[in-house]
């Protein structure tokens, strides 16, 4: 057997002897392995808060117990540097009295406390905590009563988004409904645009016109058919009852129709013709 070299052996303390695994005699090792360490990010987290599984694998923050609006959070902890490199979703900074501008580094969970696991809101639906400047800090307070099993989705408050040079969530905007174009008439309840209304006066009356005009030769017959009829015709031949009355259309500008000459003529010769017995001279 070719020896080997030393240090691929294990040594035994006990027989002080090297093997090329446990030692025959006494058997392997007892290994205790460390216990599990949280980040510091995780093991700074509130009792009220819990850490769960998000879609795509990622992690979020969520309420165990209810938080009431106004519920103060931080101030958030990470390294302060100059400057960052590349900008995560939610950069934050600290503006200072002099022009200075601090940045927060966020790329470490041993670096940071829990405030840092919070994701932000894209919309302006899902946020319920706003964050702000306060002195040399940056705090997150909540923006409504937040109840259990909802997950904290962070954003920037107005004066601190101009700042940061960030947009606000806002709902989006509604267009403006359209004028309403269309009126209904009073009298006829037929739709008609105001503009073609207030035009077209003119030719509503002009159409009033021609209907009173369309009425008059009927108007005409029957005026003709009274004055055939003499007085005494008029007292013994009265329209029956059930005969409709007909109604007279009085249209505009109508001139009044005078009676036939030759109707009135031959009336009036035969009332010059008797005399008051009823003799013919």
């Amino acid at each position: 057997m070719a020896e080997q070299a030393p240090d691929e052996f294990i040594w035994c303390e006990d027989c002080g002897q090297y093997h090329d695994s446990e030692c025959p005699e006494l058997g392997p090792l007892v290994t205790v392995q460390d216990s599990f360490v949280l980040s510091r990010a995780r093991s700074s987290l509130p009792n009220s808060l819990e850490i769960r599984q998000v879609a795509d694998g990622q992690e979020g923050v969520f309420v165990m117990r209810r938080l009431v609006k106004r519920t103060r959070f931080g101030p958030f902890e990470a390294k302060r540097v100059p400057y960052l490199e590349k900008e995560g979703a939610f950069p934050l900074k600290i503006f200072q009295n002099n022009a200075v501008v601090v940045c927060y580094d966020s790329s470490s969970e041993e670096d940071c406390n829990w405030m840092m696991l919070v994701r932000p809101a894209a919309d302006h639906t899902h946020q319920n905590l706003t964050a702000y400047q306060q002195d040399d800090g940056v705090y997150f307070n909540t923006s409504q009563d937040v109840f259990p099993g909802t997950e904290l989705r962070v954003w920037y408050g107005a004066f601190y988004a101009k700042k940061m040079e960030k947009p606000m969530l806002r709902p989006p905007l509604l267009p403006a409904p359209l004028p309403d174009l269309v009126e209904t008439s009073d009298t006829t309840g037929t739709h008609m645009p105001p503009v073609a209304e207030e035009n077209n006066a003119g030719d509503m009356l002009s159409h009033l016109d021609e209907t009173a005009t369309a009425a008059m030769p009927q108007e005409e017959e029957e005026e003709e058919e009274e004055s055939l009829v003499g007085p005494d015709e008029e007292k013994v031949f009265n329209p029956p009852a059930a005969q409709p009355v007909r109604k007279r259309v009085q249209g505009r500008g109508r001139r009044a129709k005078g009676r036939r000459p030759g109707a009135t003529g031959s009336k009036s010769k035969g009332e010059r013709g008797r005399d008051p017995q009823g003799e013919t001279h």
